[in-house]
Protein backbone atom coordinates (compact mmCIF):
# COMPACT_ATOMS: atom_id res chain seq x y z
CA UNK A 1 0.00 0.00 0.00
CA UNK A 2 2.69 2.20 0.64
CA UNK A 3 4.22 1.70 -2.66
CA UNK A 4 0.96 2.96 -4.41
CA UNK A 5 0.69 6.07 -2.14
CA UNK A 6 4.46 7.51 -3.43
CA UNK A 7 4.24 10.27 -6.22
CA UNK A 8 6.87 12.70 -7.46
CA UNK A 9 6.40 15.84 -8.14
CA UNK A 10 8.05 18.26 -10.50
CA UNK A 11 10.74 20.54 -9.49
CA UNK A 12 9.31 23.76 -9.33
CA UNK A 13 6.49 22.55 -7.27
CA UNK A 14 9.47 21.06 -4.79
CA UNK A 15 10.68 24.38 -5.05
CA UNK A 16 7.22 25.89 -3.94
CA UNK A 17 6.65 23.50 -1.14
CA UNK A 18 10.39 24.49 0.06
CA UNK A 19 10.25 28.06 -0.64
CA UNK A 20 6.74 28.09 1.29
CA UNK A 21 8.04 26.45 4.45
CA UNK A 22 11.00 28.23 4.44
CA UNK A 23 8.62 31.35 4.70
CA UNK A 24 6.20 29.54 7.78
CA UNK A 25 9.79 28.94 9.68
CA UNK A 26 11.20 32.70 9.07
CA UNK A 27 8.01 34.29 10.55
CA UNK A 28 8.03 31.84 13.25
CA UNK A 29 11.41 33.61 13.67
CA UNK A 30 10.64 36.84 13.45
CA UNK A 31 7.91 36.48 16.08
CA UNK A 32 10.49 35.28 18.72
CA UNK A 33 13.22 37.27 17.59
CA UNK A 34 10.74 40.73 17.97
CA UNK A 35 9.77 39.09 21.16
CA UNK A 36 13.19 39.20 22.57
CA UNK A 37 13.91 42.43 20.85
CA UNK A 38 16.83 41.03 18.58
CA UNK A 39 15.93 43.81 16.04
CA UNK A 40 19.82 44.19 15.05
CA UNK A 41 21.34 43.79 11.91
CA UNK A 42 23.37 40.40 12.73
CA UNK A 43 20.30 38.92 14.39
CA UNK A 44 18.42 39.57 11.32
CA UNK A 45 21.69 38.13 9.09
CA UNK A 46 21.11 35.14 11.73
CA UNK A 47 17.67 34.78 11.01
CA UNK A 48 18.42 34.92 7.45
CA UNK A 49 21.17 31.97 7.70
CA UNK A 50 18.83 30.17 9.94
CA UNK A 51 16.20 30.48 7.01
CA UNK A 52 18.49 29.17 4.21
CA UNK A 53 20.18 26.44 6.51
CA UNK A 54 16.74 24.79 7.30
CA UNK A 55 15.71 25.43 3.54
CA UNK A 56 19.21 23.63 2.48
CA UNK A 57 17.89 20.71 4.49
CA UNK A 58 14.48 20.78 2.98
CA UNK A 59 16.31 20.44 -0.35
CA UNK A 60 18.17 17.47 1.18
CA UNK A 61 15.49 15.69 2.00
CA UNK A 62 13.08 16.40 -0.93
CA UNK A 63 15.74 15.20 -3.06
CA UNK A 64 16.05 11.86 -0.92
CA UNK A 65 12.02 11.83 -1.50
CA UNK A 66 12.67 12.15 -4.93
CA UNK A 67 15.14 9.59 -5.72
CA UNK A 68 12.77 7.21 -3.54
CA UNK A 69 9.67 7.96 -4.79
CA UNK A 70 10.95 7.32 -8.89
CA UNK A 71 12.91 4.20 -7.44
CA UNK A 72 9.25 2.75 -6.69
CA UNK A 73 7.56 4.31 -9.55
CA UNK A 74 9.85 2.84 -11.63
CA UNK A 75 9.06 -0.79 -9.58
CA UNK A 76 5.47 -0.28 -9.45
CA UNK A 77 5.48 0.06 -13.97
CA UNK A 78 7.58 -3.20 -14.00
CA UNK A 79 5.76 -4.97 -11.89
CA UNK A 80 2.49 -3.89 -13.78
CA UNK A 81 4.45 -4.48 -17.39
CA UNK A 82 5.69 -8.16 -15.49
CA UNK A 83 2.21 -8.74 -15.03
CA UNK A 84 0.83 -8.34 -18.51
CA UNK A 85 3.48 -9.98 -20.37
CA UNK A 86 3.18 -13.59 -17.92
CA UNK A 87 -0.69 -13.12 -18.59
CA UNK A 88 0.44 -12.94 -22.90
CA UNK A 89 2.73 -15.64 -22.70
CA UNK A 90 0.56 -17.80 -20.46
CA UNK A 91 -2.37 -16.82 -22.87
CA UNK A 92 0.29 -18.07 -26.20
CA UNK A 93 1.34 -21.34 -24.53
CA UNK A 94 -2.31 -22.23 -23.72
CA UNK A 95 -4.95 -20.27 -25.76
CA UNK A 96 -8.17 -20.22 -24.76
CA UNK A 97 -10.20 -19.31 -27.74
CA UNK A 98 -10.10 -16.26 -29.99
CA UNK A 99 -12.33 -13.65 -28.34
CA UNK A 100 -10.03 -14.49 -25.14
CA UNK A 101 -6.74 -14.36 -26.96
CA UNK A 102 -8.16 -10.69 -28.73
CA UNK A 103 -9.42 -9.23 -24.92
CA UNK A 104 -5.90 -10.46 -23.40
CA UNK A 105 -3.71 -8.15 -26.24
CA UNK A 106 -6.49 -5.29 -26.39
CA UNK A 107 -5.92 -5.19 -22.35
CA UNK A 108 -2.00 -5.73 -22.50
CA UNK A 109 -2.21 -3.09 -25.50
CA UNK A 110 -3.69 -0.64 -23.01
CA UNK A 111 -1.21 -1.40 -19.95
CA UNK A 112 2.13 -0.90 -22.31
CA UNK A 113 0.34 2.62 -23.24
CA UNK A 114 -0.84 3.66 -19.47
CA UNK A 115 2.50 2.71 -18.30
CA UNK A 116 4.50 4.25 -21.26
CA UNK A 117 2.97 7.39 -20.49
CA UNK A 118 3.76 7.05 -16.79
CA UNK A 119 7.46 6.34 -17.72
CA UNK A 120 7.18 10.00 -19.60
CA UNK A 121 6.16 11.51 -16.51
CA UNK A 122 8.98 10.40 -14.77
CA UNK A 123 11.71 10.90 -16.83
CA UNK A 124 12.74 14.09 -15.63
CA UNK A 125 12.41 13.01 -12.09
CA UNK A 126 16.68 12.21 -11.76
CA UNK A 127 17.37 15.28 -13.24
CA UNK A 128 15.28 16.59 -10.32
CA UNK A 129 16.63 15.10 -7.59
CA UNK A 130 19.85 16.08 -8.59
CA UNK A 131 19.12 19.51 -8.97
CA UNK A 132 17.78 19.57 -5.33
CA UNK A 133 20.69 18.40 -4.13
CA UNK A 134 23.20 20.46 -6.14
CA UNK A 135 21.52 23.81 -4.66
CA UNK A 136 21.32 22.39 -1.05
CA UNK A 137 24.97 21.77 -1.10
CA UNK A 138 25.30 25.14 -2.61
CA UNK A 139 22.97 26.64 -0.18
CA UNK A 140 24.21 24.78 2.65
CA UNK A 141 27.61 25.35 1.87
CA UNK A 142 27.49 29.37 2.12
CA UNK A 143 25.27 29.26 4.81
CA UNK A 144 27.87 27.20 6.95
CA UNK A 145 30.26 30.00 5.36
CA UNK A 146 27.72 32.48 6.97
CA UNK A 147 27.93 30.59 10.51
CA UNK A 148 31.59 31.07 9.87
CA UNK A 149 31.93 34.84 9.04
CA UNK A 150 28.61 36.50 11.20
CA UNK A 151 30.13 35.77 14.85
CA UNK A 152 32.86 38.28 14.19
CA UNK A 153 30.46 41.09 13.91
Amino acid sequence: MFKQAIKTQTLKYNFFLIAVVSILFASVGIFFYCQQGKTGLVDWLNLTNSVFKFAAWFMFGYGTLQAFGRKIENTNIDDKIKKVDQKVIKNKINPVNAEQTSKIEKESDEVYEEQLRALDLIKGDDRTALILYFWGVVLFLVTSLGDIILPAF
